[in-house]
């Protein structure tokens, strides 16, 4: 068993149920992060797109009340943080390239694939382009934004909002 496998084997001896759902919103995205970090780090280069929506996804995840109320012993807020960080410095020292290359170092790639390993068991693997990175809606929420927005996902929506940002930034 490896060191926060009880966590999640056995979330509510643990958590309480609030907890949990937290935990599980959190965790499956956190999955999906991980596994699109580790898959573009063996790419020669990534381009801009990419990483404002990567960046932006953590950023949310950070910002959202799941996250807000994890509890103290979630295993992965630290690496949460730190990953947040580590691209919102790229997004800025990269903010005229288009293209830019995407590394991590080995011993942080390492600690990725581990903590994927992790929650492997535990979690749904899902796409990026299947997730939304903002807090959970009602029925009737969905349903107006669908109508509201057409057929555009949730990531097409915000990397739309973030360069209009940009280019008012800019200007």
């Amino acid at each position: 068993m490896n060191s926060n496998e009880h966590l999640f084997k056995e979330q509510l001896r643990y958590w309480d149920a609030g907890l949990v759902l937290n935990v599980n919103w959190i965790s499956e995205r956190l999955l999906c992060l991980l596994e699109s970090m580790i898959k573009l780090s063996n790419y020669n280069k990534i381009d801009k797109h990419t990483l404002l929506c990567l960046t932006d996804a953590f950023n949310r995840l950070i910002r959202s009340k799941a996250y807000k109320n994890l509890p103290d012993n979630y295993p992965f807020i630290a690496l949460i943080k730190e990953l947040r960080e580590k691209l919102n410095r790229l997004v800025q020292s990269n903010e005229y390239s288009e293209q830019l290359k995407f590394t991590l170092s080995s011993e942080l790639k390492s600690r990725l694939i581990s903590a994927r390993y992790e929650m492997l068991d535990y979690f749904q693997k899902l796409k990026f382009s299947e997730l939304d990175f903002t807090e959970e809606k009602t029925f009737l929420e969905k349903d107006q934004d669908e109508k509201m927005n057409g057929e555009k996902k949730g990531w097409q929506i915000r990397y739309e909002a973030l360069k209009r940002k940009q280019l008012r930034e800019a200007a």
